[in-house]
């Protein structure tokens, strides 16, 4: 890993021009990136998902292109925040797991990411935007260690939202007092918790489940995960999934009912920042999305583990440019690896040369998104948990999901025939060639990319070594 890292910050010292296209080169907007935690995808009211409301952000989805095949690169926080930051796939950030320091690094989690590589905050900073970032960051050091100017790290929830509330009332003032001066442009981060809290289900109260009788059970519920590749069901019976082993639908339901809650709370605290921002900052570039999703019940399973079901790895994305982008739903591929190259093409930022996402600037311009050539596959990557190594890779297509596990086998999904991944094709001799070209695009990628999946070891729950 180490030599893949030395190369990648080799050719990140080398940096290509970015020609924005002529729609977008007059004006410099604001920019603001709202970012939810463990987010799935549908847990939002625009989705019509039974018992979740969401008042903010389905007001901004009608404003927004609406991506509803959006997915993190890996189903956790810090490797998928690393790929958001930096454009890099988590092996080539260095961020493979999350971080913690209380863990050697040959554990399952995480190092800090390196300051050499360059971030969204060093691109905007050096486009000559005023950088800010409020909240969490949980990539190692502080976000001003990392290109931001100003870091407001000190809490992620309403206190947070109060405090961007304040931050753009002085930054309106100090505009207005100078107003006869060239205007600097805005690279705002707002990173709240929520709705990651659903790991506090046990002391929620009453009053934040009272819609268990408005959600419902996924219909995944009774997924039997003695057919799954064994980490599934080694996370139920032993991880973090233990107290849910054998939960009722009326668990499920106070589960996905508190869940819902977290979400309204993280509404509220979009809502008071979209009209901040109303009242101050013109006509912004807006970005709302999530880190990774959450199982919420799917499969039998809760919060996130070593799996690459669509719940965890599928997030919420919006992206509104009032008067410039008309608003409507995008089916294409895409990845938060394409978040880096968007904004910097938004914002006149030069591009570092080997990013690996796309510019979305093209589907956000369209008038027939869906018929445009985009991307024909997104790869999603997993290491491990605390000292748990179980690595996975993933590749996904519009039809086909292939998971690849070290040392625990496969999954083959057809999502045409079966969205709730049920039923593993991996050993169906009827999907051998699909599993086979699968394998390939996989196997090819990995050859591509530098990735040293197929030397990574595979530890137990102590993280002794399994042979």
């Amino acid at each position: 890993m180490s030599l893949v890292l030395s190369s990648v910050l080799l050719a990140l010292l080398t940096f290509q021009d970015v020609s924005r296209p002529e729609s977008v080169t007059e004006e410099r907007p604001d920019i603001i990136l709202l970012l939810t935690d463990q987010h799935l995808a549908d847990a939002v009211g625009y989705r019509g998902t039974p018992g979740f409301y969401s008042p903010a952000i389905d007001a901004l989805s009608q404003r927004s292109v609406r991506f509803h095949q959006a997915f993190c690169d890996a189903p956790q926080c810090s490797p998928s925040r690393a790929a958001l930051f930096t454009g890099l796939y988590p092996h080539k950030a260095n961020v493979v797991a999350n971080i913690a320091t209380s863990l050697p690094p040959g554990a399952g989690m995480g190092i800090p990411l390196s300051t050499s590589i360059p971030t969204l905050g060093h691109l905007l900073s050096d486009a000559g935007y005023e950088t800010a970032f409020f909240g969490k960051w949980h990539l190692g050091g502080l976000p001003t260690d990392h290109g931001f100017e100003m870091n407001y790290s000190r809490n992620f929830y309403h206190i947070m939202t109060q405090e961007v509330v304040s931050y753009l009332t002085r930054r309106n003032h100090r505009q207005l007092r100078n107003r006869h001066g060239t205007r600097r442009p805005l690279f705002l981060v707002c990173s709240w918790l929520n709705p990651h809290d659903i790991y506090e289900l046990d002391s929620a109260t009453l009053d934040q489940v009272s819609r268990v009788n408005e959600v419902e059970v996924p219909a995944s519920v009774n997924d039997d995960l003695r057919l799954k590749p064994f980490p599934q069901l080694h996370y139920l019976l032993q991880d973090q999934g233990q107290p849910f082993v054998g939960a009722t639908d009326q668990n499920w339901r106070r589960y996905r009912a508190f869940y819902s809650y977290l979400v309204s709370e993280v509404d509220e605290d979009i809502r008071r920042v979209l009209k901040a921002l109303d009242r101050h900052a013109g006509n912004p570039f807006i970005i709302m999305t999530s880190e990774h999703g959450d199982f919420a019940g799917a499969h039998g399973l809760p919060y996130k583990g070593p799996a690459m079901y669509e719940e965890i790895i599928r997030v919420p994305l919006l992206i509104s440019w009032e008067d410039r982008f008309q608003p409507g739903d995008c089916n294409q591929l895409v990845s938060l690896l394409d978040l880096l190259p968007t904004i910097s093409e938004i914002a006149g930022a030069t591009l570092p040369a080997h990013a690996d996402g796309k510019s979305l600037v093209p589907l956000l311009q369209s008038e027939n998104r869906d018929a445009i050539s985009f991307r024909d596959q997104l790869i999603i990557q997993y290491y491990g948990k605390g000292e748990w190594r179980t690595p996975i890779r993933c590749v996904r297509t519009k039809r086909f999901k292939y998971a690849l596990y070290r040392r625990y086998g496969e999954e083959l999904y057809d999502l045409q025939t079966d969205p709730l991944e049920m039923n593993n094709l991996a050993s169906d001799p009827a999907f051998s060639q699909i599993r086979f070209q699968m394998s390939m695009r996989l196997n090819q990628w990995i050859l591509d990319e530098g990735d040293d999946f197929f030397q990574l070891t595979v530890t137990d729950r102590n993280g002794e070594d399994v042979p």
